[in-house]
Protein backbone atom coordinates (compact mmCIF):
# COMPACT_ATOMS: atom_id res chain seq x y z
CA UNK A 1 0.00 0.00 0.00
CA UNK A 2 2.57 2.74 0.89
CA UNK A 3 4.10 2.31 -2.52
CA UNK A 4 0.59 3.03 -4.41
CA UNK A 5 0.02 5.59 -2.13
CA UNK A 6 3.19 7.29 -2.67
CA UNK A 7 4.09 7.02 -6.15
CA UNK A 8 0.30 7.77 -6.90
CA UNK A 9 1.12 11.51 -6.28
CA UNK A 10 0.02 13.51 -9.03
CA UNK A 11 -3.81 13.19 -7.77
CA UNK A 12 -3.19 15.29 -4.77
CA UNK A 13 0.71 16.75 -4.64
CA UNK A 14 0.75 17.13 -8.42
CA UNK A 15 -1.76 20.11 -7.40
CA UNK A 16 1.62 21.45 -5.56
CA UNK A 17 4.13 20.51 -8.15
CA UNK A 18 2.51 20.89 -11.49
CA UNK A 19 0.62 24.25 -11.07
CA UNK A 20 2.41 27.24 -9.79
CA UNK A 21 1.70 29.43 -12.27
CA UNK A 22 -1.52 29.09 -11.18
CA UNK A 23 -1.38 29.17 -7.32
CA UNK A 24 0.32 32.21 -5.67
CA UNK A 25 4.11 31.28 -4.24
CA UNK A 26 2.88 32.01 -0.86
CA UNK A 27 -0.30 29.24 -0.99
CA UNK A 28 2.49 26.57 -2.33
CA UNK A 29 5.17 27.53 0.58
CA UNK A 30 2.11 26.62 3.26
CA UNK A 31 0.99 23.23 1.72
CA UNK A 32 4.47 22.61 1.91
CA UNK A 33 4.56 23.41 5.30
CA UNK A 34 1.08 22.12 6.52
CA UNK A 35 2.30 18.22 4.87
CA UNK A 36 5.56 18.76 6.63
CA UNK A 37 4.10 19.45 10.23
CA UNK A 38 1.57 16.70 9.14
CA UNK A 39 3.93 14.06 7.98
CA UNK A 40 5.91 14.76 11.45
CA UNK A 41 2.65 14.67 13.30
CA UNK A 42 1.80 11.28 11.47
CA UNK A 43 5.16 9.56 11.89
CA UNK A 44 4.98 10.07 16.13
CA UNK A 45 2.47 7.11 16.10
CA UNK A 46 3.57 4.87 12.98
CA UNK A 47 6.11 4.48 10.31
CA UNK A 48 5.34 5.58 6.77
CA UNK A 49 5.12 1.81 5.78
CA UNK A 50 2.98 0.85 8.03
CA UNK A 51 0.90 4.13 8.19
CA UNK A 52 -2.59 2.31 5.88
CA UNK A 53 -2.26 -0.30 8.21
CA UNK A 54 -3.36 1.76 11.14
CA UNK A 55 -5.68 3.62 8.87
CA UNK A 56 -3.21 7.05 8.39
CA UNK A 57 -3.47 6.61 4.66
CA UNK A 58 -3.09 10.35 4.24
CA UNK A 59 0.42 10.64 5.91
CA UNK A 60 1.10 8.93 1.78
CA UNK A 61 0.38 12.35 0.84
CA UNK A 62 2.14 14.28 3.23
CA UNK A 63 4.87 12.80 3.44
CA UNK A 64 5.12 11.31 -0.16
CA UNK A 65 5.24 15.50 -0.81
CA UNK A 66 8.54 15.58 0.97
CA UNK A 67 9.88 12.99 -0.88
CA UNK A 68 9.19 14.33 -3.72
CA UNK A 69 10.98 17.83 -2.71
CA UNK A 70 14.00 15.35 -2.19
CA UNK A 71 13.89 13.79 -5.06
CA UNK A 72 13.68 17.38 -6.87
CA UNK A 73 16.69 19.04 -5.41
CA UNK A 74 18.47 15.64 -6.36
CA UNK A 75 17.59 16.20 -9.81
CA UNK A 76 18.46 19.35 -9.50
CA UNK A 77 22.09 19.00 -8.23
CA UNK A 78 22.85 16.47 -10.50
CA UNK A 79 22.01 18.81 -13.27
CA UNK A 80 19.43 16.57 -14.82
CA UNK A 81 16.62 17.54 -16.95
CA UNK A 82 14.57 15.26 -15.25
CA UNK A 83 11.44 16.58 -13.61
CA UNK A 84 9.06 14.96 -10.99
CA UNK A 85 6.90 14.33 -13.92
CA UNK A 86 9.66 13.15 -16.62
CA UNK A 87 9.91 10.36 -13.51
CA UNK A 88 6.52 9.96 -12.90
CA UNK A 89 6.12 8.83 -16.94
CA UNK A 90 9.43 7.20 -16.86
CA UNK A 91 7.85 4.93 -13.84
CA UNK A 92 4.47 4.23 -15.98
CA UNK A 93 6.87 3.66 -19.51
CA UNK A 94 8.37 1.04 -17.35
CA UNK A 95 4.81 -0.52 -15.74
CA UNK A 96 3.46 -0.47 -19.36
CA UNK A 97 6.37 -2.77 -20.78
CA UNK A 98 5.70 -4.83 -18.18
CA UNK A 99 7.80 -3.88 -14.60
CA UNK A 100 5.81 -4.21 -11.82
CA UNK A 101 4.05 -1.40 -10.04
CA UNK A 102 5.24 -0.40 -6.61
CA UNK A 103 7.75 1.09 -4.74
CA UNK A 104 10.69 -0.98 -5.76
CA UNK A 105 10.23 0.09 -9.90
CA UNK A 106 9.52 3.78 -8.71
CA UNK A 107 12.78 3.70 -6.66
CA UNK A 108 14.47 2.07 -9.34
CA UNK A 109 13.63 5.10 -11.98
CA UNK A 110 14.65 7.56 -9.32
CA UNK A 111 17.87 5.80 -8.33
CA UNK A 112 18.92 6.12 -12.44
CA UNK A 113 18.41 9.45 -12.74
CA UNK A 114 19.89 10.19 -9.25
CA UNK A 115 21.85 8.17 -6.94
CA UNK A 116 21.50 4.89 -5.13
CA UNK A 117 22.45 6.78 -1.95
CA UNK A 118 18.89 8.60 -2.44
CA UNK A 119 16.95 5.35 -3.06
CA UNK A 120 18.87 4.10 0.23
CA UNK A 121 17.88 7.51 1.92
CA UNK A 122 14.00 7.27 0.87
CA UNK A 123 13.99 3.25 1.96
CA UNK A 124 15.18 4.05 5.06
CA UNK A 125 13.04 6.95 5.82
CA UNK A 126 10.09 5.21 4.55
CA UNK A 127 10.57 2.10 6.62
CA UNK A 128 11.68 3.77 10.27
CA UNK A 129 9.94 4.16 12.87
CA UNK A 130 11.01 7.76 14.04
CA UNK A 131 11.59 8.63 17.54
CA UNK A 132 12.54 11.99 16.89
CA UNK A 133 9.88 12.38 13.80
CA UNK A 134 11.20 16.13 12.97
CA UNK A 135 14.63 15.03 12.60
CA UNK A 136 14.24 12.95 10.78
CA UNK A 137 12.26 14.98 8.45
CA UNK A 138 14.70 17.52 8.14
CA UNK A 139 17.58 14.61 7.46
CA UNK A 140 15.28 13.88 4.04
CA UNK A 141 15.10 17.86 3.27
CA UNK A 142 18.41 18.72 4.75
CA UNK A 143 19.67 19.10 1.32
CA UNK A 144 16.50 20.90 -0.01
CA UNK A 145 16.24 24.62 -0.63
CA UNK A 146 13.35 27.10 0.40
CA UNK A 147 13.93 28.57 -2.53
CA UNK A 148 14.25 25.28 -4.51
CA UNK A 149 10.82 24.55 -6.48
CA UNK A 150 8.99 21.08 -6.14
CA UNK A 151 8.32 21.26 -9.94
Amino acid sequence: MIAAMIILWPSVVGVVLFAPAVQPKDHIESMQAQSKQLCIRGLKSVSLANASRHGKFLMHYHCGLLIHQRIRTALAKASSHESNYSLWREYRERINDGAPGGQVTFLDTVERHTSRSLRNEIEVFIATEHKQPSTGVDALLRSTTSNMPVF
